[in-house]
């Protein structure tokens, strides 16, 4: 066990015993928790094309407000609208809230979901300073009733955490499918 296995290595005495102990229980801990999966984020080659994905990217640390300062969510929508131009990806709906955002995204096969997202996100990192959270969160939304149920939760965000009473009075969301139903209902 890693217990014996420390204790030939470490004396028992003194100060040098404490740093055992916490050595122990440390690497303990570290035996117990559960060990994160990494997530391919490569859209599978029998998926459509077209295929839309809810996608959340988080600051670090949450809870800090790095996204909703009015230049910074400007920009940070303005670079994600350049890159739809560029063909990098097609965006339904994008909302930020200060520590992360939450968009319904389409990608090409290449580059791909992940190798579009991880160099928006090492651009903005070096143009705005933002910190995020080492990975992101992506979803394949299978119907239209996914895609309903995504869009509400994205545009009631800000509501939900009482940045705005109602979604339309939230200034960072851009959505250049304004008239779809689809975006809009419930």
């Amino acid at each position: 066990s890693i217990i014996e296995q420390t204790q030939l290595f470490y004396p028992r005495t003194g100060k040098d015993g404490l740093v055992l102990l916490l050595i122990i229980l440390i690497l303990y801990l570290l035996e117990m928790l559960p060990i994160r999966k990494v997530m391919p984020h490569e859209i599978p080659a029998w998926a459509n094309n077209d295929s839309i994905f809810f996608v959340t990217i988080c600051t670090r640390p949450r809870g800090l407000n790095q996204l909703c300062h009015s230049g910074t969510g400007t920009w940070i929508i303005e670079s994600m609208a350049y890159r739809e131009q560029r063909g990098d990806w097609q965006i339904r709906l994008l909302v930020l809230m200060p520590d992360h955002l939450h968009a319904l995204m389409s990608f090409p096969p290449t580059p791909g979901l992940k190798a579009s997202i991880a160099s928006w996100k090492h651009y903005v990192s070096h143009e705005r300073k933002i910190v995020w959270q080492r990975d992101f969160f992506e979803h394949r939304l299978r119907n239209d009733d996914n895609i309903i149920e995504k869009s509400h939760y994205i545009r009631m965000n800000p509501v939900r955490a009482g940045l705005c009473n109602i979604p339309e009075a939230w200034p960072y969301v851009y959505c250049p499918f304004e008239n779809n139903p689809l975006l809009h209902s419930r």
